[in-house]
């Protein structure tokens, strides 16, 4: 026989602020200009690499009663701390708030050990709460694509002394909008091979949206790029034989790039154009182990080797241009295997 289904499902989430979020008393900080303004020297910056293009346009056509015609490429800042403003939203924050939708089909034949499944997921949540640091509304605010009407822009001052950073508004806020929605499949077949069990367990997410808006009018998409890799997936592969299990697993991390959004794949460097390494191939890791089960009951040993290949995170450009997270020479994110090849052994005993 055949065994099909159709799923969906449909749901909504509330999370009111909490107390501390709500009521922080108002608090006042200092924090040194070179730490929060991109527009210290940003000629030099530039030069070197420390910061993007964008940042360095954006930087001269800032316009203060000291600099009317924009702030110069040696700029050397506020001569004074800048204030930063912290605090409660009570009266401001809304509460959060997600609905998710997914549907999808299963199909399990009736003439074979097999399951196969496809499901699409929309998810999106609205005003969930944050704090954003006073780094990240000056600087988001200068590397913004949305810039001088990004409202980052309005949470601080350049009203220093020297056209410095001041006031800077770092109360709790909502995050307009994020959204994310895809495809996942998955397939896992069992079939008797060699006198044992040889299973085959794979699953996929092909993602076909993930935006972000820090205000209304600042929607930002990040599929494809670093951190948001259009499809990633797995593979798993385990034979069983009598006492004995082998696994061989593999990782797949889709291809990524921030080309689109840095506006190319070049730069200005120490006065020359050089290319930028803002993208990477997808990657694949593949593991592997060895599992004993002793005749006392539920004793196991297994023996096996991660990254079995020491295939290293993708290689980029560490110049500071406002696109990656770095670690090294490496894109440092979630997806990648910092840690290298590496051999363990674990032994398991259930007690019940």
């Amino acid at each position: 026989c055949i065994r099909d289904s159709i799923r969906a499902s449909q749901g909504t989430s509330f999370r009111t602020p909490a107390l501390y979020e709500l009521y922080l008393a108002d608090q006042t900080s200092f924090v040194n200009q070179r730490f929060i303004d991109p527009c210290i020297r940003w000629g030099e910056e530039l030069e070197a690499g420390n910061i993007s293009q964008r940042v360095a346009n954006n930087c001269a056509a800032t316009t203060t009663d000291t600099f009317p015609d924009g702030l110069p490429p040696d700029f050397t800042g506020g001569t004074i701390t800048a204030e930063v403003i912290t605090g409660g939203g009570f009266g401001v924050l809304d509460a959060e708030t997600s609905e998710s939708r997914t549907a999808g089909i299963v199909w399990q034949p009736g003439f074979a050990n097999l399951s196969v499944s496809l499901d699409y997921f929309d998810i999106q949540v609205d005003n969930q709460v944050d704090q954003l640091g006073a780094g990240g509304i000056v600087g988001g605010c200068y590397n913004s694509e949305f810039w001088p009407s990004d409202p980052l822009c309005d949470l601080f001052d350049r009203t220093g002394l020297n056209a410095g950073i001041d006031n800077v508004r770092d109360s709790f806020i909502n995050v307009a909008t994020q959204t994310n929605s895809g495809w996942d499949f998955a397939l896992k077949y069992i079939v008797d091979a060699w006198g044992g069990n040889l299973s085959f367990d794979t699953q996929f997410t092909f993602q076909d949206e993930a935006t972000t808006a820090l205000f209304e009018d600042t929607v930002r998409d990040n599929n494809g790029e670093f951190g948001e890799p259009e499809w990633v997936g797995r593979l798993w592969t385990n034979y069983d034989h009598g006492n004995w299990s082998y696994y061989w697993g593999i990782d797949f991390i889709g291809d990524v790039s921030n080309v689109k959004d840095f506006g190319g794949d070049t730069t200005t460097y120490r006065g020359e154009t050089v290319r930028v390494v803002i993208d990477a191939d997808w990657v694949m890791y593949n593991s592997f182990s060895v599992t004993r089960h002793f005749t006392q009951k539920g004793v196991r040993a297994t023996l096996g080797i991660r990254n079995a290949f020491d295939e290293e995170p993708p290689r980029v450009t560490t110049l500071s241009l406002g696109q990656l997270n770095t670690a090294g020479n490496s894109a440092f994110y979630s997806q990648y295997d910092y840690l290298g090849q590496r051999f363990f052994l674990s032994v398991a005993w259930d007690f019940f």
